[in-house]
């Protein structure tokens, strides 16, 4: 507890001078950062320990380090997960920030190439819903996994599929993300990608190792 206090505290300190030099000419110097400590550590203090400093402003400041802080440890736990070929610890860094569509979308990845398709599809929607209602986050988001899912089919189309569930898994997933974009484009109907990946589809069963 101590220890993430005094950490709270420091970080508190250095977003106050760092937000102030934004504003300031020329260099700070040692004696300007201390001076600015001094000014604020009572309001870095009882936010702290109250959880608020008295002041909207500074305890704008003092959340978004709490915000960083929980990325980092996010974006360190996903990364884990990815060397470690470990979605459950990917699923700990998704439940710190449910909304964040890309580490849905790492996470769908390193589920279909395990061969869980449920979850992957699971993710997959989750990452759209939370992209749904911004169309240039939207279409990047659909973008990206169209990227990821024909990697995968170039490499699979050469070397086989290891069953039929990936190979419609991914046949069907690239359809449905290319009909999105598609729409987001301001299109309607089928996509011409898509009908082309649908006509592909229809060989899966030949495509499938022996």
């Amino acid at each position: 507890m101590k220890t993430r206090l005094g950490r709270k505290l420091a970080v508190g300190v250095l977003l106050v001078a760092l937000l102030l030099t934004t504003t300031a000419c020329g260099e700070m110097d040692s004696a300007y950062i201390a001076e600015l400590v001094s000014i604020f550590l009572p309001e870095v203090i009882s936010y702290g320990l109250l959880g608020t400093s008295g002041d909207q402003s500074l305890d704008a400041i003092f959340e978004s380090a709490e915000v960083l802080d929980q990325v980092d440890a996010a974006d360190a736990l996903m990364e884990e997960g990815w060397r470690e070929r470990d979605p459950a610890i990917m699923e700990d860094a998704i439940a710190m920030r449910p909304g964040d569509p890309t580490y849905r979308r790492d996470a769908a990845e390193l589920y279909w190439i395990q061969g869980s398709f449920g979850p992957a599809e699971k993710h997959l929607d989750q990452a759209q819903e939370a992209v749904k209602d911004n169309p240039r986050a939207a279409k990047e988001h659909n973008l990206s996994v169209i990227d990821k899912l024909d990697n995968r089919k170039t490499l699979n189309d050469q070397w086989g599929y290891k069953s039929l569930d990936e190979c419609q898994f991914i046949h069907m997933q690239l359809i449905k993300h290319y009909d999105r974009v598609w729409a987001l484009e301001g299109n309607t109907g089928v996509s011409p990608a898509a009908n082309t990946i649908a006509s592909e589809g229809l060989r899966c069963r030949d495509l499938v190792k022996p």
